[in-house]
């Protein structure tokens, strides 16, 4: 079985809202979907760079890595008809704040918005991302990210 580590960011802005990225309506891992910057980590590459780099890539923020805090692993198995045993997937998600970001999109995604934690797990109803989130919020993690106190 081949392993592969993705890594996910939680991008707050000043408001403590959640970026959330809309996925190119012709990519083939769920187009039009909600999603966070993230994706897989290259060999060789520590995961934390690996999600700053693909922050960076998909939309255009430049990260500080002392600045992000690690909120959230899990792994799953994902079946693919071009690799028979699967990919088991090593999922790491950080989150950061980032007081004034100036969104710059890639060509995997086709738009963004800002919302705040409630919206977020509503809107990715069906993905893993609202049982991170809720996780987030029942052990009060890095509050001073997404809170406005």
């Amino acid at each position: 079985m081949i392993t592969h580590v993705v890594a996910k960011t939680l991008v707050f802005n000043g408001e403590g809202k959640l970026l959330l990225l809309t996925r190119s309506s012709s990519d083939d891992h769920r187009p039009g979907g909600l999603d966070l910057p993230g994706g897989k980590v290259e060999d060789g590459e520590e995961v934390l760079a690996g999600a700053v780099r693909e922050a960076d890539e998909e939309s255009g923020l430049i990260l500080n890595p002392s600045d992000m805090h690690w909120i959230y692993a899990d792994t799953v198995v994902v079946r693919r008809a071009d690799i028979p045993d699967g990919v088991n997937l090593i999922r790491i998600t950080y989150a950061v704040r980032i007081e004034s970001p100036e969104v710059a999109l890639s060509h995997e995604h086709e738009g963004y918005a800002w919302y705040s934690l409630e919206e977020a797990i509503k809107a990715t109803k069906g993905t893993r991302y609202p049982d991170v989130l809720k996780y987030m919020i029942e052990n009060d993690i890095a509050k001073n990210l997404w809170r406005q106190d």
